[in-house]
């Protein structure tokens, strides 16, 4: 362990995803806003662990990496029969900035919707395929 850094990053073990800016919370509460970035994040730590030969690294990982990868698809890739978001904002298929308090369809660094779809894909890797299912992309393009 290092005392200078959280052991889990910003991993919220209750909410089963990272908070963009750590634990502490805005007006509106913590936010998440780019899934694939954290994703990558936790298949890195699967894939480090992998390398280095350390099974419990390589398991927690794969743990953290598959507990995020239901919430995303849960609650940040909206697919048409999503029940946690009301109809008229299932049909933008993701959500923006994610809040604690709010979900706001748009970006930190702009409101266009190749930035607001695209942070959420990038940067590309396999890890993807674990929460953008083909059933989701057919319904988001």
């Amino acid at each position: 362990q290092d005392s200078h850094f959280p052991q889990f990053r910003s991993f919220d073990w209750f909410d089963l995803h990272s908070w963009s800016r750590g634990v502490i919370p805005s007006a509106d509460g913590k936010d998440q806003e780019s899934t694939s970035e954290e994703l990558n994040l936790l298949y890195g730590i699967h894939l480090w662990g992998m390398v280095l030969q350390r099974e419990p690294l390589q398991e927690l990982g794969s743990t953290m990496l598959s507990l995020c990868a239901l919430t995303i698809r849960e609650f940040f890739l909206m697919t048409d029969d999503n029940p946690h978001h009301p109809e008229d904002f299932v049909t933008n298929h993701v959500t923006g900035i994610f809040f604690q308090n709010k979900v706001d369809y748009a970006t930190w660094f702009g409101w266009r919707y190749d930035f607001i779809h695209g942070i959420q894909m990038l940067p590309v890797s396999p890890a993807l395929l674990m929460i953008r299912t083909p059933e989701f992309c057919r319904q988001e393009w």
